[in-house]
C-alpha cells in the first residue's frame, strides 16, 4: 500500500476486530463483502487488493474504527446496518470464512481470594483485571454473576470462577443492592447498585412526590442521592444553593422585560426534581416565599400562577433540624415552623459499608473510619467526613507523601492534644 494512513487504520482494524470476538468478525467480514460488492470476506484480503484504490480503504477502516469504539469502547455496529440491509440471513452463519482474523479464546487463571479481601476479588471478576491482559467480561457475563445465574454463564473463564461463586456472592451481598419502587398507576422502577442505606427511601418518598427535607452531616452523600433519585426515576435535575432573597426562588423579570426562571420554576412548571440544597443556610425571611407552593400545589411567580407539574419532586438538605446554629454548623439559621411542617424529614448519616465499597485503597479507609470512631468516642468537636477519605484517595494515588495526606484531610484543625487522643499510637501506617 501506497498511503500510509490506511496502513495504520488496516492494523488498527485487524486488531480491534480480533479483540472483539467472533460475532463482531462475522460483521466485519459481511461488511467488507458488501461495500465490495460480494468479493471479499476478510480484511486481509480486502487490504491486499490492488484494485481497490487507498482512499476506499481508508474511508471503510476508519468507519470500522468508529464502530468498535462507539459503544463505550466496546462495537457499535448501528452505524453499519444501512451497509448490511438487504443481506441473506446467510451473513452471520459462516464463520470458517473469517478463520484469519479470528482468536483463539483465553483460557484465565483467576487466583484464590484471600477470605479477607472479598471485594477486591469482585472487582478482579467483574472488571476483566485478570492474569492474562487480553481477557475480557462482556455485559452478559456482568448481569448474570450479579443476579445470580453464575451457572448459565459460558465463557472462557474456567471452573475457577465457579469456584469464587460464594466469595462474589458474599461481595455482592454487602455492595449491590436491588431497589424497586412501585408507584400506583406507574410501572415499577428497579434501581442496581451501589447505594446509601437511606436511598431507597428517600427514592420511595421521591417517587410519591412527597417534599423532603434530607438532614445529616457534611460529606454524608446528601446532594449525591438527590441527583441519583433524579437518575432512577428519569427526570430532570435542578438545583440551588441557600437563598437570600425570594427572587433566586421565583425569579423575576429583568430591566429589558425578559423573565428570568431558576431552578425552582423550571421544575415546578415542567417537571423534574428539584433540590434545594443547604436550605438552613438561607434567609428564614426568603424561605417563606416557598410555603405556599409547597401546600397549595400553586405557586405565584412574577409573570403568571403556575400549577405545580405532576412530576415535580420538591427534595431539601440540610445540616440540622432548622433549629438554627450549631456548635458545628454556626452559619445555619432557624426556619419558620410553617416551612419545617411541610417537609417529611429523612436522616441521612454517614454510610461506612458504602464508603468501603466505594474506596479503593482499603487501608485508607479503614484509617480513616479509625479516626472517625475515636473522635465520636473522645467527644470532640471536629469532623472526619468521608470527603477526608475520597480526597486522601486521590492524593495518596497521586504519590503524596501519606504523612501529608493525613495532615491536610483527616488531622486539619486539631490540635496536638487532640491528634493524640484520636490517634495515640501514631498509626500512620495505610
Amino acid at each position: 500500500m501506497q498511503n500510509e494512513n490506511t496502513a495504520r487504520a488496516y492494523e488498527w482494524a485487524v486488531s480491534a476486530v480480533k479483540k472483539a470476538g467472533q460475532d463482531a468478525q462475522i460483521r466485519t467480514a459481511t461488511y467488507i463483502k458488501r461495500i465490495t460488492k460480494g468479493k471479499h470476506f476478510l480484511i486481509a484480503n480486502y487490504n491486499a487488493d490492488p484494485s481497490i484504490s487507498d482512499d476506499v480503504k481508508l474511508a471503510a477502516y476508519r468507519r470500522l474504527n468508529s464502530a468498535m469504539v462507539a459503544d463505550g469502547g466496546k462495537p457499535d455496529w448501528t452505524a453499519l446496518d444501512a451497509a448490511q440491509d438487504g443481506l441473506d440471513g446467510e451473513r452471520y452463519g459462516n464463520a470458517v470464512e473469517v478463520e484469519e482474523v479470528k482468536e483463539e479464546a483465553v483460557e484465565v487463571k483467576v487466583e484464590a481470594p484471600k477470605s479477607d479481601d472479598k471485594a477486591a476479588a469482585l472487582a478482579q471478576v467483574l472488571m476483566g483485571i485478570m492474569s492474562n491482559p487480553a481477557a475480557q467480561v462482556d455485559v452478559k457475563q456482568v448481569e448474570a454473576i450479579v443476579d445470580g445465574k453464575l451457572g448459565e454463564v459460558k465463557s472462557t473463564l474456567g471452573s475457577e470462577l465457579k469456584e469464587m461463586r460464594k466469595v462474589i456472592d458474599d461481595a455482592l451481598a454487602e455492595q449491590v443492592k436491588r431497589i424497586e419502587v412501585k408507584v400506583p398507576g406507574a410501572d415499577a422502577i428497579e434501581v442496581k447498585g451501589l447505594a446509601h442505606e437511606r436511598f431507597e427511601l428517600l427514592l420511595k418518598m421521591a417517587a410519591t412526590r412527597t417534599n423532603v427535607l434530607v438532614t445529616g452531616p457534611t460529606g454524608s452523600g446528601k446532594t449525591h442521592g438527590a441527583e441519583n433519585v433524579a437518575k432512577a426515576l428519569n427526570l430532570p435535575f435542578y438545583y440551588n444553593g441557600a437563598i437570600d432573597s425570594e427572587y433566586k426562588l421565583k425569579g423575576f423579570i429583568d430591566a429589558g422585560g425578559k423573565l428570568i426562571c431558576p431552578a425552582f420554576r423550571k421544575a415546578w412548571e415542567f417537571g423534574g426534581v428539584y433540590l434545594f440544597d443547604e436550605v438552613d443556610a438561607s434567609l428564614p425571611s426568603a424561605v417563606l416565599s416557598f410555603n405556599g407552593a409547597l401546600s397549595n400545589h400553586i405557586c405565584d411567580f412574577p409573570d403568571k400562577m403556575v400549577e405545580r407539574h405532576k412530576d415535580c419532586i420538591i427534595i431539601a438538605t440540610a445540616n440540622t433540624w432548622l433549629g438554627g446554629s450549631t456548635f458545628d454548623y454556626v452559619g445555619r439559621m432557624k426556619q419558620d415552623a410553617a416551612f419545617a411542617d411541610r417537609f417529611a424529614m429523612l436522616y441521612w448519616g454517614i454510610d461506612e459499608k458504602l464508603e468501603r465499597a466505594l474506596c479503593s485503597n482499603k487501608d485508607w479507609v479503614k484509617f480513616v473510619q479509625k479516626i472517625r470512631k475515636a473522635v465520636v468516642k473522645q467527644g470532640l468537636k471536629v469532623i472526619v467526613s468521608p470527603r477526608a477519605t475520597f480526597n486522601g484517595e486521590r492524593l495518596l494515588a497521586a504519590g503524596i507523601d501519606k504523612a501529608d495526606v493525613i495532615a491536610v484531610t483527616v488531622r486539619k484543625g486539631m490540635t496536638d492534644d487532640q491528634w493524640k487522643a484520636v490517634n495515640p499510637a501514631e498509626d500512620e501506617s495505610i
